[in-house]
């Protein structure tokens, strides 16, 4: 599915919800995207201050958290850093699957531990 866009931009403090769970994700603008994306789960590759990393890209409203509105976060793997205000490029590489409403975070986990496996076997 790739869409040979690089998209930039700048990390913006969320909730920090991803990283009660194990997984602390990047937020950004939802506009960055074209609203006709589909809404879903996408690995991605993503770039910050010249070093590439895998990611798992969600784009679509947290329906765990029973929310409408659509958010852009990306989960980069073999990264922990804080980068709030910084600036990062990303990618979309290849569609994982559609959003998909659980009925507990830790349900939630377990799948995002599934698509990062899924993306993980995806070259870079």
């Amino acid at each position: 599915m790739r869409n040979n866009f690089k998209y930039r931009g700048k990390v913006l403090t969320g909730e920090k919800a991803g990283r009660t769970i194990g997984f602390p994700t990047v937020n950004l603008s939802p506009h960055l995207v074209p609203k006709t994306l589909t809404q879903g789960v996408y690995a991605a590759r993503v770039e910050y201050k010249n070093k590439k990393y895998m990611g798992a890209l969600y784009y679509g409203p947290r329906l765990v958290k029973n929310e409408k509105k659509a958010v852009l976060e990306i989960y980069i793997i073999d990264f922990n850093q804080e980068i709030y205000g910084e600036w990062i490029s990303f990618d979309i590489v290849r569609f994982i699957r559609g959003i998909k409403n659980f009925d507990s975070m830790d349900l939630l986990k377990k799948q995002i531990t599934i698509d990062i496996a899924d993306i993980k076997k995806i070259s870079t």
